[in-house]
């Protein structure tokens, strides 16, 4: 079974663009994502990025073999970007988009909704920016698989933010190692997987919470051991912010070296990020 998460980089359709002030998917560049998407092999994908279940659809029903099963989770973010899922198995979906950040003292992070409220200095308390979406799968004799699907704050910021960019990530990075290690603790015998864009490197100490939790990076460990130290996202080098991160019984299942960056000219047309994946053994 083939696990893959892929940041599609803005995957709006013109009403979503309308919207949300994002550029429309080219038909090129839907081409390559759907000749991507196919060329994964995959029997889930995480993804993120998705401007609406609409367009999702629209990439969906573009495949030799579309997904059964698909949705989109609307978060919070003021780009109109959201978390989406492609699976060949059903699942139920919870959403943590109602988070509430805190510094690291305790108290409620306070920022501007709008350009309008930074004007007249109204700040409310911040929630997760885009979601932390949990999707479980029943497996029946293989048990649930529990695959998270995160998409942390990027560096980048709107101009009249009151917080700093890091400041807001580091916040949602204790929430969603908060959460997952709270998972992992009420159920212990479930294959947990944690897939996403986090918009940052692995030797961030901003990510640290969430590499403290007993969860492997199986794609960090085949790269050290060859030496290398590819992008995901391809723009720039040496930038790997797209991670799948297993739990110990997850773990146990991953077939060998399966860990894999789909790297092509192809996926390169079609996101600024290149789809990565794991496989899992249940024969």
């Amino acid at each position: 079974m083939r696990i893959a998460s892929y940041n599609v980089q803005n995957l709006f359709d013109e009403t979503d663009a309308g919207a949300n002030g994002g550029a429309v998917k080219t038909p090129a560049a839907l081409k390559a994502l759907s000749g991507t998407i196919e060329a994964l092999r995959a029997d889930v994908i995480l993804l993120q990025e998705v401007g609406s279940h609409r367009v999702l659809n629209r990439v969906n029903d573009a495949l030799k073999r579309p997904f059964p099963f698909t949705s989109v989770l609307p978060g919070n973010s003021d780009r109109g970007i959201h978390l989406g899922i492609l699976s060949r198995e059903p699942f139920e979906l919870t959403s943590h988009r109602t988070l509430t950040l805190w510094d690291e003292s305790g108290m409620a992070l306070l920022e501007y909704a709008s350009e309008a409220d930074a004007a007249a200095e109204r700040a409310t308390p911040v929630r997760i920016q885009r979601d932390l979406m949990l999707a479980e799968v029943d497996l029946a004799d293989q048990g649930v698989l529990a695959l998270f699907n995160v998409h942390l704050k990027s560096k980048t910021n709107r101009p009249w933010r009151r917080l700093a960019a890091d400041d807001i990530r580091a916040a949602e990075v204790r929430e969603v190692a908060a959460r997952i290690g709270e998972y992992l603790l009420e159920h212990a015998d479930r294959l947990v997987i944690l897939g996403g864009d986090f918009n940052d490197l692995r030797s961030s100490a901003i990510l640290r919470p969430i590499f403290d939790l007993p969860l492997s990076d199986p794609l960090g460990e085949s790269l050290a051991a060859s030496g290398s130290n590819p992008s995901t996202y391809w723009p720039k080098r040496r930038m790997r912010l797209d991670f799948l991160l297993l739990g110990e019984t997850a773990r146990d299942r991953m077939v060998g070296d399966s860990a894999t960056i789909h790297a092509s000219q192809r996926a390169r047309r079609g996101s600024d990020h290149y789809p990565i994946s794991i496989d899992l053994d249940f024969g």
